[in-house]
């Protein structure tokens, strides 16, 4: 049975309607479809039409239009256009549509964007297979309803025009709203050479721009596989309510994605549910999340006919099939939103006569409420099982709606949303009405505060988050008749209640009680209360009422016309009329003079103050109109003479001010305007003083307030008469008592030092002047610090002339300061050390300062004992300073540089190199000590006739006081000499830096390497095998005797005997001991040093 019905053959179309907002919610209520079969949803529910004209042959109306009230206006199948009485339009037939076969839509019906009594009937063929049914292609006409006698018709010339591009379309077409909620897109399929293609053509207020938006779909099926039944099946193509998903069957059922801004189709996926089913027509869910769809299927030859729920948030085709619920059977293949939410299906069993319902189709699976034969349709034929239901577009929608009409009632307000909304928000129009202004309910009530127009917003959130926003004004009766008038007798006046559409009015006189007048306005001759009663169409009545006067004309009474003021004064014109409650307007002419002030105005009183600063008197005429209500009667002429009036005043000036104390002021007051015989009274602080005189003097004191009252003599349009001078502030100022103390930098100083006087000046102004004296002469400059080098018993002191205006003691002496100068002490330091040294050598005494008593100071220097450390000073050159102080604590200071080397690296047995003189000794290494193995032969020789003295130079004797025998035999030594003129034991004395003069401790311990001092004598000898290489060089007695040459030899000590000798040890050729021998200091011996 369904393959047969899927063979047939021939072109049939089918359609849907597009709304818009312009629209209201009644456009989709009448729906004509199959054969005789109608509905009207106009009630709310559906309920039975006439049925259309055809009842065989597969007649369907598919196109339904009505308008905003629900009234037909046309509907089609495709191929005829019937007008409201179900009769064809004169130009009517003939379209390219089809009404038979397929599923469609394949009409649809778009209204003109910019004009509410024009459509687009958009049209595709339906292919049947083979070469017996052409493929027509997509067509539009132009259909107006003003044409014959407002039935409409299609408009000659606008029938049956091809778009571009829809040649091979077939079968498929559909519309949704632009994304601006605005324009529309009429979408179809196209099978070409290629493939598929989707076409979307969007219709603006410009018309049906006729260049596509062409996306390529993924089913490529052209349009002569059609030929073969066995590849084809019924086609169909629908969009989601909130624009965003299409679906469309061809070949295979294909999902894509919808944009409603640029009109692109995107394929996401294709399915097909089995070789044996076949899918009927589709329909959304108002919130886009369900797509329904009517299946067959063959199962053992048995056909079975089901309802099935995909789920759109599926995004692959295996989820999207897999996850389907089949939700009930008997399901037919047309399917379509109806405007009371619910989707309704026709019948696939023989009980054709009824309509399948889904109640809530946005409810998942069975829940969304499917129901079978729901609505009957008794006598009526429905003809083929897949006839389509009318198809329409559902747009969303917002509409208000009220009951109540007068002040004073309860406006009842009622939405009409479709979908149901996410929130409302209602405005009333009415401020005044505070908090009640606003609501959130769905059918609020509103008390408005009074008569007028309101325009009431109703804003809108759809479940899909868009909004909208609609209006209704809201108008109650509200006569104004303005305030109440007088006039003249015998004049009239009329009074408008204002226009009120459909309404009728109502005049009476209430002082009488008679109607006096029906029209919008009315004209009163006699004095009364009138009120006029405004009724709209809804039996609302407002009332205002006026009063009416009529009164004589009035006249000012006013005699005489005429007063003369001064300049300054106020006019002060009292208006008198002979009518009670007259008022008066008045303007203002300068006849005469520069009279200022005078200026238009009304009331009952001219109170102007009126000035004339020129030298003669000037004229104000005033223009006086009476006037009661709107009664006016004649103006009078008011004239106000304005004599120049004379300002008394004084003024008053000091002979000086910012005095000093005890100084003489001298006022001077300088009258105008003061007449023959002024008085003059002079105050100081308020209090009378002086006498009748413009000359005052006194003595002030600093603060004191003067001025002068001046009372002129003249009697005549004087103004400010006494007059008050300004007020002078007198600034005394007090006696600043000069001074002056001075300062020294030093008392008592030492000779030759400078000395700095400061002067600290009490009250020496700005500019002060000092005179410096010493000993009474002047001296030094205008400045108050003062050097110079004094002399003791010199007398300092300064003069201080302030440059202060108000003083005393002026010029002020300063005190006496007597200068106390000390003795410089004369101050040398002499190089007594070695001033090139070593970073190990022994710490030395410094010595060379003169006068003695005084101190050492530099870096490695012990100030309290004067001795120099070479490890703590560190490498480098060295500032060591002496510094002495005398009795008189003056002070003197000399410097000497110490050089510190690093030790050059050595090792006992090398040569030795005397830093200080470049002198290069051999060494010896003999048990644990290192010593010289050469005399010591450093310093300047001296004669051996004179003592070596403590004189900063190190000195030694020769042989016969010949410096080559220092070289060739040894240097002597006296030990003060040695040792620098200090007892201490293993000091370095004249040894070099790191090196000392041996103690016996030293002396004992070489002893014993030998076996003690009875046998170290040989193996020390120049002979022996010691390598000490003592000489023979004899000794030089403090006789001044040379003695035991090349037979023995003395060797000094540093450990001293007492206070005159210390200790020496003597080796000879014939003795193998060392003897030890104190002797004195004064024996001039050989020295051998030992490192430290």
């Amino acid at each position: 049975m369904v393959e047969s019905i899927i063979r047939r053959a021939g072109i049939i179309s089918f359609s849907v309607f597009l709304s818009f907002f312009c629209f209201s919610q009644k456009e989709f209520n009448n729906w004509y479809f199959g054969g005789y079969a109608g509905l009207t949803f106009n009630s709310g529910s559906p309920v039975l039409l006439p049925g259309n004209p055809y009842n065989s042959g597969g007649w369907k109306m598919e196109a339904t239009v009505s308008d905003s009230n629900g009234t037909l206006l046309f509907f089609s199948g495709g191929i005829k256009v019937f007008d409201r009485n179900l009769v064809v339009m004169p130009n009517g037939g003939g379209l390219l549509g089809g009404e038979f076969g397929g599923q469609g839509p394949f009409i649809m019906v778009v209204p003109f964007i910019n004009d509410n009594n024009k459509y687009y009937l958009l049209t595709v063929g339906y292919y049947g297979g083979g070469t017996t049914y052409p493929v027509i292609g997509l067509h539009y006409s132009v259909l107006d309803m003003q044409l014959h006698g407002g039935y409409g018709d299609i408009v000659a010339g606008s029938k049956n025009i091809p778009l571009y591009m829809g040649d091979s379309a077939v079968n498929q077409l559909t519309a949704i709203r632009h994304q601006n909620n605005k324009d529309a897109w009429v979408v179809t399929l196209r099978h070409g050479l290629n493939g598929a293609d989707y076409l979307a053509y969007l219709v603006t207020s410009a018309g049906i721009d006729t260049i596509p938006v062409v996306s390529q779909s993924s089913i490529h099926r052209p349009y002569w596989g059609f030929q073969s039944s066995s590849n084809k099946m019924d086609d169909h193509l629908r969009i989601s309510p909130d624009g965003k998903f299409l679906v469309s069957r061809d070949s295979l059922i294909e999902v894509c994605e919808f944009n409603s801004s640029t009109g692109q189709v995107i394929p996401k996926f294709t399915f097909l549910e089995n070789e044996t089913s076949a899918m009927g027509g589709f329909e959304f869910s108002i919130d886009s999340r369900y797509l329904y769809s009517s299946m067959s299927s063959i199962e053992d030859s048995v056909q079975y006919f089901y309802l099935v729920q995909y789920d759109m948030n599926n995004q692959d085709s295996l989820s999207f099939v897999q996850n389907r619920i089949v939700v009930g059977d008997s399901s037919g293949n047309s399917i379509q939103m109806a405007p009371d939410g619910k989707i309704y299906l026709n019948h696939w069993s023989g009980l054709q006569k009824y309509l399948n319902v889904i109640n809530y189709p946005s409810q998942p699976g069975k829940s969304c409420g499917y129901q079978k034969n729901i609505l009957y349709l008794p006598g009526q034929v429905w003809i083929h099982y897949y006839q389509s239901l009318c198809q329409f577009l559902q747009r969303y929608k917002a509409y208000v709606h009220h009951t109540g009409h007068c002040v004073g009632d309860s406006i009842h307000f009622t939405s009409d949303i479709w979908p149901p909304p996410d929130s409302i928000h209602w405005d009333f129009g009415d401020p005044a009405s505070g908090g009640s202004n606003y609501s959130n309910l769905a059918n609020p009530v509103h008390l408005f505060s009074g008569p007028g127009a309101y325009t009431v917003e109703l804003w809108v959130r759809h479940i899909d988050k868009r909004t909208d926003t609609t209006w209704l004004t809201i108008e109650f009766p509200n006569p104004q008749l303005g305030p109440d008038r007088t006039t003249c007798t015998g004049d009239s006046t009329t009074f408008d209640a204002g226009y009120c559409a459909g309404c009728t009015y109502l005049w009476r006189n209430l002082l009488t009680g008679n109607p006096v007048g029906t029209a919008q306005t009315y004209t009163a001759t006699a004095t009364g209360i009138y009120e006029v009663a405004v009724t709209d169409t809804n039996d609302c009545t407002e009332r205002d009422t006026v009063q009416f006067t009529l009164t004589p004309i009035p006249l000012v009474t006013n005699f005489p016309l005429a007063k003369t003021i001064c300049s300054g004064d106020s006019t002060n014109i009292v208006l008198t009329s002979s009518v009670a409650n007259t008022m008066f307007d008045w303007t203002a002419t300068v006849l005469s003079g520069t009279v200022t002030g005078a200026s238009s105005d009304s009331g009952l009183m001219i109170n102007q103050v009126l000035m004339n600063p020129g030298p003669t008197p000037g004229v104000v005429s005033y223009h006086i109109t009476p006037h009661v209500g709107s009664c006016i009667g004649d103006t009078a002429n008011y004239l106000v003479t304005v004599n120049p009036a004379f300002p008394v005043d004084v003024s008053i000036a000091a002979s000086t001010n910012n005095v000093c104390a005890g100084t003489p002021v001298t006022f001077t007051a300088t009258p105008v305007n003061g007449g023959t015989n002024p008085t003059f009274q002079w105050k100081v602080n308020g209090m009378d003083t002086g006498t009748n005189n413009p000359v005052f003097t006194y003595i002030p004191e600093n603060g004191d307030q003067v001025y002068c009252i001046l009372t002129s003599s003249n009697t005549t349009c004087t103004t400010n008469n006494p007059a008050t001078s300004d007020t002078i502030i007198l600034f005394v100022n007090p006696l600043l008592p000069v001074a002056i103390t001075i300062s020294a930098s030093g008392n008592p100083v030492c000779e030759g030092t400078p000395v700095t006087f400061t002067g600290a000046a009490i009250n020496g102004g700005s500019t002060p002047v000092y005179q410096w004296q010493v000993n009474g002469i002047d001296t030094g400059t205008n400045n108050p610090i003062f050097t110079y080098y004094p002399a003791s018993g010199d007398q300092v002191s300064c003069i201080l002339t302030s440059s202060e205006s108000c003083t005393s003691n002026n010029p002020a002496t300063s005190n006496s300061i007597t200068m106390s100068v000390g003795e410089q002490p004369d101050v040398s330091f002499s190089i007594c050390f070695d001033t090139l040294t070593t970073l190990n050598a022994q710490p030395f005494k410094l010595k060379g300062g003169i006068p003695l008593g005084g101190t050492y100071t530099g870096p490695g220097v012990d100030p309290i004992t004067g001795y120099f450390n070479p490890a703590m000073a560190g490498v480098g050159a060295h500032t060591i300073a002496y510094t002495y102080t005398n009795f008189a604590l003056c002070s003197d200071v000399r410097y000497r540089i110490l050089d510190v080397r690093s030790a050059m690296p050595f090792s006992c047995g090398d040569t030795l190199v005397d830093i200080r003189d470049s002198t290069s000794y051999p060494t010896v290494q003999i048990g644990s000590q290192c010593w010289m193995a050469a005399n010591l032969n450093y310093g300047t020789m001296v004669l051996s006739s004179t003592h070596q003295r403590d004189n900063c130079l190190p000195e030694k004797y020769c042989y016969n006081d010949l410096a080559a025998n220092c070289q060739l035999h040894t240097a002597y030594y006296q030990w003060d000499e040695l040792m620098l003129y200090e007892d201490m034991e293993e000091i370095q004395g004249l040894c070099p830096p790191g090196w000392h003069v041996p103690s016996e401790g030293d002396w004992n311990q070489l002893f014993a390497v030998y076996q003690g001092n009875a046998f170290a004598g040989r193996p020390l000898l120049y002979s022996g095998f010691s390598g000490f290489n003592a000489v023979l060089s004899g000794v030089e007695h403090f006789n001044r005797e040379w003695n035991f040459i090349d037979f023995a030899a003395m060797f000094w000590s540093s450990t001293a005997h007492g206070p005159w000798k210390a200790w020496s040890h003597g080796l000879n050729e014939y003795n193998y001991s060392v003897s030890y021998y104190p002797s004195y200091r004064a024996n001039a011996f050989s020295v051998r040093c030992v490192m430290d």
